[in-house]
């Protein structure tokens, strides 16, 4: 059978709470595991009850919080540290591309096959798709099609006969 762990929560309930009310959503459980035990909780399936949390979660928790103290406990080092493929620079010359009407892109594809010849990367349509859709707000849907070399004041000319 194995040991139970026990801890001894250091925090008062008030701070728990004031930080259970400041943390984010993947730190939450954590916290209330932490608020339960000081209430007295120490079987791990009660904690699994109260705080949604896997078992195997609460006991590398209560080994955090054991080894690091609370810091360790609320530290979230879940990734999100790797570098974009797109650099700046780069960036600023996809955002003259999409801005120019005469040479831009029709489609995804075309903008695709645009960065992997011109910045040597290897990045497929769905990144591609992703990227431009969140740093730049572009939508595959366009208006109506009008010539590139239309002239605006002819046009105006045109309407004001009819």
């Amino acid at each position: 059978m194995a040991i139970l762990q026990t801890i001894t929560v250091k925090e008062t309930l008030e701070d728990l709470k004031k930080l259970l009310n400041k943390s984010s959503s993947s730190v939450k459980p954590r916290i209330k595991m932490l608020l339960a035990i000081s209430q007295g909780t120490t079987a791990t399936q009660e904690l699994v009850a109260k705080t949604k949390a896997n078992r195997d979660s609460i006991r590398n928790w209560k080994n955090s919080y054991r080894l690091n103290g609370l810091n360790g406990l609320v530290e979230d080092n879940r990734g999100g540290k790797r570098p974009g493929a797109i650099s700046e620079k780069q960036k600023a010359q996809l955002q003259q591309k999409l801005s120019d009407p005469k040479t831009g892109f029709t489609s995804y594809i075309q903008a695709v096959d645009w960065i992997n010849e011109t910045f040597g990367l290897d990045m497929n349509y769905h990144a591609v798709n992703k990227y431009l859709k969140r740093h730049f707000g572009t939508k595959l849907k366009v208006g109506r099609k009008t010539h590139i070399n239309k002239d605006d004041s002819a046009a105006a000319l045109f309407k004001k006969t009819i």
